[in-house]
């Protein structure tokens, strides 16, 4: 979508940005049951908002109702007016946020920012801009996000903030157990190239361990990869000194740590 002759919106990237952005600050919250946005007329952020279970209210802040309906014209995005945990407060955010309910100050678990660089410096009061105010809906163990480079203004204001950086989002997160070994092979001769793949490869096979892609190997640094379901296997090569590291990470018990390790010695 083209606002004033800018791309500002395309649902191609909704799990690299709408989703990483509410989902990526959910994992530092407990329970998340009220989170308010800024900007976001395009509803991404609110879908992504209705999948927590224990939701109880979500709040959008939005210049008018044009994006919205666009949004729902051509991307499909409902923007739920029927659900009574949603809200939609249109008009200018700095008069918005002067008339918010008393009691939504210092109770949101999320508050997600989708706004100009220039929107954030506009003033609400004589001593707060957007930005100040907004940080102030947060609660005592919230988590605000905001787009674009903002880290040292959230230094400024937070005990904590980091500046995230993905080249992909991630998709799941669970606790496990799981043990890395470093092995290291010495006086062997293998080739600069895929063949230490291979050797790894067969042995997982062999071993009874599950292989879920292809194994990759990087020419320029020597390294390989062999991914399975139960973990996964690297190896660096060192041709000169007649050398293999292997890094060998597996999810589960200890006792298939010490199999691979017989079985990648012999084998190399």
């Amino acid at each position: 979508m083209d606002l004033d002759n800018i791309v500002q919106i395309c649902s191609n990237y909704r799990p690299q940005y709408h989703e990483y952005s509410a989902h990526g600050a959910g994992r530092f919250v407990k329970d998340v049951r009220r989170i308010i946005f800024i900007g976001g007329g395009d509803s991404m952020l609110l879908h992504e908002a209705l999948k927590y279970p224990d939701l109880e209210l979500v709040v959008g802040l939005e210049i008018d109702q044009s994006v919205v309906r666009k949004s729902f014209k051509h991307f499909q995005t409902s923007p739920h007016f029927e659900d009574e945990r949603v809200e939609w407060w249109f008009g200018d955010a700095t008069k918005s946020l002067l008339l918010l309910p008393e009691d939504y100050w210092g109770s949101f678990d999320l508050v997600l920012v989708d706004l100009s660089e220039t929107v954030m410096s506009f003033s609400v009061t004589a001593e707060l801009d957007v930005f100040d105010a907004l940080s102030l809906l947060l609660n005592p163990v919230g988590v605000m996000v905001k787009n674009e480079h903002y880290h040292e203004k959230f230094s400024a204001l937070f005990d904590y903030s980091a500046e995230l950086n993905y080249e992909s989002p991630l998709t799941t997160q669970g606790t496990a157990a799981g043990i890395v070994e470093i092995m290291n092979a010495e006086s062997v001769s293998i080739a600069l190239d895929k063949s230490i793949t291979t050797i790894v490869k067969d042995v997982a096979e062999k071993e009874g361990f599950t292989l879920i892609a292809d194994p990759v190997f990087d020419v320029s640094v020597g390294v390989g990869v062999v991914a399975m379901k139960e973990g996964f296997i690297s190896a660096r090569i060192y041709p000169a000194d007649k050398y293999v590291a292997f890094d060998i990470n597996l999810w589960g018990s200890s006792s298939k740590i010490k199999i691979l390790r017989k079985a990648l010695a012999k084998a190399v």
